[in-house]
C-alpha cells in the first residue's frame, strides 16, 4: 500500500490512481465500484473535520468508537440510497448487496474498512414538518473519500467508479496530504450556556401518568417517552456541528460520537451510550442497557448512586425487559447466545446505567442489516411489547423522533457496528433540538422521569458550540 506522503506530486498519484481503477471494468464490470488504499501513518481522522479544501463536501460523516477502535472521517458520495416505509431495512440491504458485488476493494486496508455510512429514523413514519421534515426514513452511501484509524495507524481509502475519475481522486488525495500537512485548524468555535425551550412539563408529566396507569392496567409493560429541548443560537452567531461534537467526544469518552450531515445543511449528533450491534464475521455483540442515576464527584456519593441503581427494583425490572426482548430478538438468527446472569454498572461520564452485555454467534447468511432490522427498536428507546408501546409513543409523544434513537453506523465487507442514536441533537444555524426519553414503567414518578430526562439531555447542552459570523 502506497504511502501518501511518498507520492511526490499529484501525476504520481493519478498514475497510481488510474493503475487500480483500470482494473475495475474487468473484474466487476461497467459500473462497478473501487477502492485504494493509501498509508496515512498515525494520523487523527477528526483533524480534517475542519480542513481547508474539504469542507465543501456535501456529504459528511464522523465517527469515534473507542471500544469498536475505530475512529473515522467519512466525505462525498459515489452513490447512495434512501428507503421508506416498513421494508427500508430490506431495501437499503438489497442496494448494499449489489454494490458489494460490484466493488473491489484493491489492498488489505480496503477490504475491512467501512464501506457504507448512514443510518435510520426511529420509525418510518415520515416528518411532514419540523427539523426532521427533509430528513428521508433511510439513507445510506459509500463516501467518495474515508479516512480510518484503527490502533495507531490509519489509513486513506478513496472510491471511484471508472478511470476517468483518476483525475479528480488525485487532486482530492493531494488536498488531503495538503491538509496533513498543515497546521490543525483551531476551532474558531466556543461552547455556549443558552436557555433552552422544554415543551410544556405538566403536559409531558400528564402524558407519562396516563402511560404509567395502562401499564398498571396491564395493557403494556413499558413505555419510552421521549420529548426535545429547542435552542436559538446567539445574537449574530451560528451553531457549529463541527465543534459541538469535538466536544462530546472530548467529554463523552466511552461513548460512540457521531455526526452526520443532512439536508440543507442540517446536522445530526450525538454521543451515544448504547451500541446496537457490532458485527465481525459470525460474531455479534450488542447489549442492554437501561435505568439511570447521575454520577457524582466524591466517590463516596457515586457509589452510592451505583448501589442504588442496582438495588432498585423499578429500575432492574425495566433493564430485565430490555435484555429478554433482545434475547427473543436474536433466537431466529442466533446459533448460541451468552450473557451473564446479572446486569453490570455502565459508567459514562455524567450517569450511570444498567448494562448487561451479550454476544451470539450469528447463524450463516445473517447479514448486519437483518441485525439491525430485528433488533431495532429495543424496549430500551420503545417499551414492551414493542407494537404496543410503538402505538402508545405515537399518541402521546409530542414530538417526531426523526432520527433520534434510530441506529445510525456503518457496514463493511463481514463487518458493521451501529450506535442507538441518543444523547443526541439535530443542528442547523439558527436553531438546535436536542433529545431525550425515560422509560416509563409501573413504578415510574412523572416528576423523577422529568429530571431523567433533564439529565440526559444536559451531555448535548454542555456541548453545544456556535461561533460568531463574520462581520
Amino acid at each position: 500500500m502506497l504511502a501518501l506522503a511518498a507520492a511526490p506530486d499529484e501525476t504520481e498519484l493519478r498514475a497510481h490512481i488510474e493503475q487500480g481503477l483500470r482494473a475495475a471494468p474487468r473484474r466487476v464490470g461497467a459500473g462497478g465500484l473501487v477502492r485504494l488504499g493509501f498509508d496515512l501513518g498515525a494520523v487523527e481522522p477528526w483533524r480534517l473535520l475542519r480542513a481547508q479544501g474539504l469542507a465543501e463536501q456535501p456529504e459528511r460523516f464522523a465517527w469515534h468508537d473507542e471500544a469498536g477502535d475505530l475512529t473515522c472521517l467519512a466525505l462525498g458520495s459515489v452513490a447512495s440510497v434512501e428507503a421508506a416505509g416498513p421494508e427500508r431495512f430490506g431495501a437499503v440491504q438489497r442496494w448494499c448487496s449489489t454494490i458489494l458485488e460490484r466493488t473491489v476493494d484493491l489492498g488489505r486496508a480496503a477490504s475491512r474498512a467501512p464501506l457504507f455510512v448512514g443510518g435510520f429514523a426511529f420509525s418510518d413514519r415520515a416528518a411532514s414538518d419540523g427539523p426532521w421534515a427533509l430528513w428521508p426514513d433511510a439513507r445510506w452511501w459509500v463516501p467518495e473519500l474515508l479516512i480510518q484509524r484503527r490502533g495507531a495507524r490509519s489509513e486513506l481509502l478513496l472510491c471511484a467508479q471508472d478511470s476517468r475519475s483518476a483525475g479528480s481522486l488525485a487532486a482530492l488525495a493531494t488536498r488531503v496530504r495538503e491538509a496533513l500537512a498543515a497546521e490543525p485548524v483551531a476551532p474558531r468555535a466556543a461552547s455556549v450556556a443558552l436557555p433552552g425551550e422544554d415543551e410544556p412539563r405538566e403536559r409531558w408529566c400528564r402524558s407519562v401518568e396516563i402511560v404509567r396507569r395502562r401499564i398498571l392496567q396491564g395493557e403494556l409493560k413499558k413505555v419510552v417517552l421521549a420529548r426535545a429541548r429547542r435552542f436559538a443560537a446567539p445574537k449574530g452567531a451560528r451553531f457549529d456541528p463541527e465543534a459541538t461534537v469535538e466536544n462530546l467526544r472530548a467529554r463523552e469518552r466511552r461513548a460512540i460520537c457521531f455526526l452526520i450531515r443532512g439536508p440543507r445543511g442540517s446536522t445530526f449528533v450525538g454521543a451515544s451510550p448504547e451500541f446496537l450491534a457490532r458485527v465481525d464475521g459470525s460474531r455479534l455483540s450488542t447489549e442492554a442497557l437501561a435505568g439511570t442515576r447521575q454520577r457524582d464527584a466524591d466517590p463516596a456519593r457515586d457509589r452510592a448512586f451505583e448501589v442504588e441503581l442496582l438495588q432498585s427494583a423499578k429500575d432492574r425490572s425495566e433493564q430485565s425487559i430490555v435484555a429478554s426482548a433482545i434475547l427473543e430478538a436474536l433466537a431466529p438468527i442466533a446459533s448460541s447466545v451468552e450473557h451473564p446472569a446479572e446486569p453490570e454498572i455502565e459508567r459514562q461520564r455524567s450517569v450511570v446505567h444498567l448494562r448487561t452485555p451479550i454476544a451470539a454467534a450469528l447463524r450463516p447468511g445473517t447479514s448486519p442489516l437483518e441485525v439491525a432490522r430485528r433488533l431495532h427498536p429495543t424496549p430500551a428507546v420503545a417499551g414492551a411489547p414493542i407494537g404496543d408501546a410503538l402505538t402508545a409513543i405515537a399518541e402521546h409523544e409530542a414530538l417526531h423522533r426523526g432520527w433520534y434513537a434510530g441506529p445510525v453506523g456503518w457496514i463493511g465487507r463481514g463487518q458493521a457496528a451501529f450506535a442507538v442514536a441518543l444523547r443526541s441533537a439535530i443542528l442547523s444555524d439558527e436553531e438546535a433540538f436536542a433529545f431525550a426519553g425515560a422509560g416509563i414503567v409501573a413504578a415510574s414518578d412523572p416528576e423523577a422521569e422529568w429530571r431523567e430526562t433533564a439529565l440526559k439531555m444536559a451531555t448535548i447542552e454542555r456541548a453545544l458550540a456556535a461561533r460568531e459570523l463574520a462581520p
